[in-house]
């Protein structure tokens, strides 16, 4: 036991006292002892970040075998979404849609018409532009394509067939013959007031071979709209004359012009106005042998006067029976004469003439030789002379007032020397004259005669103091009459020269 011990405190003496070693011991190591080892740690964080580079590089390795001959993600070609397709899909993709292609064409009115691609014969002709633009992609940035969007535009190469598009255009039914409105020059037409423009009319007929010129282009951009009005030059039909046509607008105001007047006539009261504008002007223009108006003067002077004749009719009075008061009868009816509205034809076709070619716009009487004084007691008023031939008496009244009645004598009762019935006027006044009757062939006056009072209202007619009248009313004039003339007493004959004034009325008649 004790020799147990002291070997197991003595590594020399157990090496010797037991050189194999012993049950319960380890072998003796006779070489130098190392340092104590200290113990290793692993790290985890390394071993991930390197197993996950060496996966990122292995999946980013793996894209780009995948992605190699598509196109990258967010690739469009022609707004066509062609993400991991490749170049022959993409090609496929492209013929679809020329396969699906149309042209929708608009002519003047808003009608439509549309050319499928096999009315035209339209195909497509593949290319090598869809297979450059997916080799020309730099697949090694493939990762960066979800991030970013990539668009191509490729041109579609295309083709048709020119003649049949020349046949299914022609057939169209705007090229129809039946169909097309042909255009019309802006005209002139005589209206009411004058000539006016009546506008152009466009229509609708097309130039065919212009507009199948047009339509083929489109087609060669591959187009799917086109307006043919907007779109193509020249392509409808136009009117020669618009209606701002400079020659159509100056022919308009040349005839305009000389029948610009406007002429309104005041008439005697109870008449309607006339008036002279270019509704009845219009009319008295000649036309030419090509339709243009004109101003013929023979014609023009024609009219003037015939319309001045028209004045007239409407107007004139004179020798137009009228009802009169006379005194101590009442209402009689007297003849006409002289007496009330008179044209002066003469006088107005000068006036009017002048009116006319000055474009003048008037209101105005005609111009009259006489006119009435009143619109009563039968257009002769309340101041007047009357004279009865079978009560063989005068009255004279102003205002409505007798200032003067004497006898008379009267022409002689026969047809050479009676005195004129109907309504005149005092034509003038004189004093101390000769009255003379018609010159005889020896140069002699058949007769002469002395008055102090002379007053003419008719052709020779008129009233004067006869001094070789022996009596005055009665019967005297149916033996003793003048040769016309109302005789007076010379008594009477000055105060009735002061009470009678040039342009009185006179009326005469028999009761």
């Amino acid at each position: 036991m004790d020799n147990y011990f002291l070997i197991q405190n003595d590594p020399e003496q157990v090496e010797e006292a037991y050189p194999f070693g012993q049950a319960g011991t380890l072998p003796v190591d006779r070489r130098p002892m190392a340092p104590p080892r200290q113990r290793i740690h692993f790290n985890f964080a390394y071993f991930f970040l390197i197993l996950l580079i060496a996966a990122a590089a292995g999946f980013y390795a793996y894209g780009i075998s995948q992605w190699e001959g598509r196109f990258l993600n967010r690739t469009k070609v022609n707004g066509m979404d062609v993400s991991g397709k490749t170049p022959e899909e993409v090609e496929e993709m492209v013929r679809e849609t020329v396969d699906e292609y149309s042209i929708t064409i608009t002519f003047r009115g808003g009608q439509t018409e549309t050319l499928t691609g096999d009315d035209i014969g339209y195909a497509y002709v593949p290319g090598d532009s869809i297979k450059e633009l997916a080799a020309n992609q730099n697949y090694k940035e493939w990762p960066l394509a979800f991030f970013r969007d990539t668009e191509y535009q490729v041109d579609k190469v295309t083709e048709y067939d020119k003649k049949k598009a020349g046949e299914a255009i022609r057939a169209l039914p705007e090229f129809q013959e039946e169909n097309q409105a042909q255009p019309t020059d802006a005209y002139l037409v005589m209206r009411e007031k004058g000539l006016r423009v009546v506008p152009e009319e466009e229509g609708n007929a097309i130039r065919p071979k212009t507009v199948v010129k047009g339509i083929r282009a489109a087609i060669d951009e591959r187009r799917t709209e086109i307006n043919v009005e907007k779109d193509i030059e020249k392509s409808y039909k136009v009117p020669a004359v618009r209606s701002d046509n400079e020659e159509l607008l100056a022919e308009k105001k040349r005839v305009n012009d000389l029948i610009s007047a406007n002429i309104t006539y005041i008439l005697p009261e109870g008449d309607e106005p006339m008036s002279l504008g270019a509704e009845t002007l219009k009319t008295w223009l000649s036309m030419d042998e090509n339709g243009r108006y004109y101003k013929d003067d023979a014609v023009w002077a024609d009219k003037i006067m015939r319309f001045v004749d028209q004045i007239a009719i409407n107007v004139n009075t004179v020798w137009d029976s009228r009802k009169f008061k006379a005194t101590g009868i009442g209402t009689i009816t007297v003849p006409g004469g002289e007496y009330g509205w008179s044209v002066n034809k003469e006088a107005e076709k000068a006036l009017l003439a002048e009116e006319l070619a000055a474009h003048e716009e008037v209101t105005r009487e005609p111009k009259y030789y006489t006119r009435e004084y009143s619109t009563e007691n039968g257009g002769i008023g309340d101041t007047y002379i009357e004279a009865d031939l079978t009560r063989q008496h005068v009255w004279i009244y102003r205002d409505g007032k007798m200032v003067l009645d004497t006898d008379c004598v009267s022409g002689l009762p026969t047809p050479e020397r009676h005195t004129p019935t109907g309504v005149y006027m005092i034509m003038y006044k004189d004093t101390d004259t000769d009255l003379r009757g018609r010159m005889l062939p020896d140069g002699n006056y058949a007769y002469v005669s002395h008055v102090d009072y002379w007053m003419p209202f008719y052709d020779g007619c008129g009233f004067h103091d006869a001094s070789w009248q022996a009596k005055f009313g009665g019967d005297w004039y149916k033996s003793h009459g003048s040769r016309g003339c109302i005789n007076l007493p010379p008594s009477i004959a000055g105060r009735f020269y002061q009470n009678v004034d040039e342009d009185m009325v006179v009326v005469v008649y028999s009761s």
